[in-house]
């Protein structure tokens, strides 16, 4: 097929404009500033002299961005939303949203039949002549509010991709005969591009709010928490992490953990990434004892675990060791404590596990405190065949908390043991 020299050069002017507006769409991040210049190819490319997009907000599909048109026009035509006689939006049959007016409506919510004149196969509208008849079924549609601005070339293009809609384009100009099959072709092509960027954006959105999300917890975490990709560098340290070390995010992210090292581990000759000893099968650093230098200055002591991701990046939590020793030392004097005791004495929590017994108790029930630490009390009473009885002289108003009973057992070795058993309930104190 042969071209004019003319129709050559629209062909190629168009094929560049195209170009122009798809590279425009792929930066989907700015999506109102790179759809404000879609819109000026748009404009240039057709000779249109008003241009508009309209796109989903709510439950309505007001003019996104616009060109050309009168703000009178705007101000109309903003609403597609069919109203009652008291002025509230009627709800669609479907439950989906509200009812449209007008053909616009119809292009967004795909209600077109391609059998007429003016709908394509894409569901797009177009018309050259808007003053010619349309037929009873097709003016039932429209509010001919273009018609009645004088705008006799209309032509709106549906936004969509992956099979949601998203909105319209839309050409108006007073002249006739502005499109051609081939331009309502292309602009439908161009149409799907900006209901990908629309897509994209709104995805982005999305992922954007749940990162903030998400980083707002961090930050209110009690500890310290920073990670690293898989080249070992900072990509995030919480609100904590930048208070126990005196710098802000914004000087740690993208250092290494070398570089991160150098900057804090400044004392005792410790200036060595753990994180380097993540290799191979070891994927876990527990309670590892660092000291630091603040960006204050003061030396500080902190209890570090490191972890290696399976992303390839790693997690490193940290807080101060003072804290976490105290924590230790009041749980190794409560242990030892309990061990001096002859009686048996077995802790269980607010969940019914047990979380610290006695030596004394390890050998009636013949099991080691690790074999018992960590259970279910009721999974322990089945296990070793717990039963009780109360005293006789036990008060009817007693709770079995504070109370006193006969109870028995069996050891996984087949001894049965008879004692008296005391129930206390533990009030925690800080």
């Amino acid at each position: 097929m042969k071209h004019s020299g003319n129709e050559l050069e629209h062909l190629l002017e168009r094929e560049r404009r195209a170009k122009l507006i798809c590279a425009a769409l792929n930066n989907f991040v700015d999506l109102k500033s790179n759809l404000i210049n879609v819109l000026k190819h748009i404009k240039e490319l057709t000779g249109c002299e008003a241009v508009g997009v309209r796109l989903h907000d709510g439950e309505d599909y007001p003019y996104y961005i616009y060109k050309g048109f009168p703000e009178l026009f705007i101000q109309k035509e903003n609403s597609l939303c069919f109203k009652d006689n008291t002025g509230n939006k009627i709800p669609a049959p479907d439950g989906k949203g509200y009812l449209l007016e007008c053909l616009c409506g119809c292009v967004i919510k795909g209600n077109t039949d391609s059998s007429l004149p003016f709908f394509t196969k894409h569901g797009s509208f177009w018309s050259n002549d808007m003053s010619r008849p349309w037929g009873e079924k097709l003016e039932l549609r429209s509010r001919n509010y273009c018609k009645a601005c004088g705008y006799e070339s209309v032509a709106l293009i549906p936004i969509k991709a992956r099979n949601e809609r998203f909105g319209l384009v839309q050409l108006n100009d007073m002249r006739k005969g502005m499109f051609s099959e081939e331009l309502i072709e292309f602009m439908e092509m161009i149409g799907e591009q900006i209901g990908l960027a629309v897509q994209n954006s709104l995805i982005y959105t999305k992922l954007e709010e749940a990162n903030k999300y998400t980083k707002e917890i961090l930050d209110n975490l009690p500890i310290a928490l920073t990670t690293y990709d898989s080249n070992f560098r900072l990509t995030f340290a919480n609100r904590k992490a930048q208070e126990i070390t005196g710098y802000q995010l914004g000087e740690m992210e993208g250092l290494s953990d070398k570089e991160i090292a150098n900057m804090v581990y400044r004392v005792e000759n410790n200036n060595k990434s753990l994180l380097r000893e993540l290799t191979g099968s070891i994927n876990t650093i527990k309670n590892r004892i660092r000291t630091i230098k603040t960006r204050s200055g003061d030396c500080l002591k902190i209890s570090v675990d490191a972890y290696k991701l399976e992303n390839g990046g790693f997690l490193y939590l940290f807080d101060e060791a003072k804290r976490v020793q105290g924590l230790e030392n009041l749980q190794l004097q409560t242990q030892t404590i309990l061990n001096s005791v002859s009686n048996l004495v077995l802790m269980i929590d607010s969940n019914e596990t047990i979380i610290m017994c006695n030596t004394a108790l390890e050998e009636a029930v013949e099991m080691d405190a690790e074999d018992i630490l960590g259970m279910n009390i009721l999974d322990f009473m089945e296990m070793i065949q717990f039963s009780r009885k109360d005293l006789a002289n036990k008060d009817l108003n007693e709770s079995d908390i504070n109370a006193t009973y006969e109870a028995s057992f069996i050891t996984p070795n087949g001894n049965k043991k008879e004692i008296i058993m005391v129930a206390k309930d533990v009030k925690t104190f800080f």
